[in-house]
């Protein structure tokens, strides 16, 4: 398995997580400013940050 499969299912694991913690922060802003948000949850840009981020450190971790 490649560092870039291993960082694809790590990425796609915490997608779900990390979605809600979006949507639990943008919750908390709105009821401390006392507004109704619109809320937008870019669920690809987080992927693709989290896949980012898992990538660079097992590719410092583990060679190929």
């Amino acid at each position: 398995m490649t560092n870039e499969q291993r960082a694809h299912d790590i990425a796609v694991a915490l997608l779900p997580s990390l979605i809600e913690e979006g949507k639990r922060k943008a919750q908390a802003i709105a009821s401390e400013s006392q507004e109704q948000l619109g809320l937008h949850i870019d669920s690809v840009k987080i992927y693709m940050d989290t896949y980012a981020a898992v990538l660079k450190a097992l590719d410092k971790k583990f060679t190929d």
